[in-house]
């Protein structure tokens, strides 16, 4: 509408209706560190269950703000986060006495900080019954989130694939096996 200065909008997230007759949702968003086979594998599933995977780094950017970009997107009816051990961290403490490496103890594999802020934010606007965590081991886990539905894995993502159906079903998705 030219006369009120506004030409045009972008429907953020309003892309095409990804629900079925129920109204529910086909679409779940996959959160992911820096494992792209990971992600990959995992979008791939999900296409083969009937769903449809939202990866943020797949859709269009529309001169968005990560953050904008984020949002519109989110619209889902699943959100699977992938966490990896893509981060190494040590205690702050250690480094004050340390000498060498070494003397800095175990280190501990984290999730990216985007994976962990992106779990928060699904499982406050989905609930906790929209939301699976998949971690790779030897992940640690935040001890404040433990409450929410998470499944490990050793070797393979198809060592915990199944028990994600099991979730998709328990949440009403539209799951074709």
């Amino acid at each position: 509408d030219i006369e009120s200065g506004v030409i045009g909008t972008v429907g953020l997230g309003a892309i095409e209706d990804a629900s079925d007759d129920t109204g529910v949702s086909r679409k779940v968003f996959i959160v992911h560190g820096h494992d792209e086979q990971l992600r990959f594998q995992v979008s791939e599933f999900v296409t083969s269950l009937g769903l449809e995977p939202v990866v943020l780094a797949n859709e269009p950017n529309l001169g968005r703000t990560i953050i904008e970009k984020f949002e519109g997107e989110s619209q889902v009816g699943y959100a699977v986060i992938l966490a990896t051990p893509d981060d190494v961290a040590f205690l702050s403490s250690t480094f004050d006495d340390a000498e060498s490496i070494d003397d800095l103890g175990d280190p501990e594999h984290r999730a990216r900080q985007n994976v962990i802020f992106e779990w928060g934010y699904f499982a406050g606007t989905l609930g906790r019954q929209g939301v699976a965590l998949v971690y790779q081991e030897p992940v640690r886990l935040p001890g404040d989130l433990q409450g929410l539905v998470y499944f490990g894995y050793k070797e393979s993502f198809e060592e915990v694939q199944w028990k994600l159906v099991r979730e998709f079903k328990a949440a009403g998705l539209p799951v074709k096996i």
